[in-house]
């Protein structure tokens, strides 16, 4: 069984929240650390909104954002 994101089984499709230093660290832009710096910094945009709030959860749907650079997960498989 392969599964593209965390979170999906079966018909029961849920929605999976990351928090956004961990989505950009996964994303393969920086560290966790250097996320938090630039979310502190106000460099983090997500769905057109400044973040600067270190607890805010996205979803894989999300529009992130460092400065204008748009980035997004790549599609991580899991065999089962």
């Amino acid at each position: 069984m392969i599964s593209e994101k965390p979170g999906l089984k079966g018909n029961n499709k849920e929605i999976t929240l990351l928090r956004l230093n961990r989505f950009i660290a996964n994303s393969g832009v920086c560290s966790r650390r250097d996320a938090d710096e630039h979310i502190k910094n106000g460099l983090i945009s997500v769905n057109g909104h400044i973040v600067t709030d270190m607890g805010i959860k996205v979803s894989y749907d999300d529009d992130v954002r460092l400065r204008i650079k748009d980035f997004r997960l790549k599609k991580r498989y899991i065999y089962l």
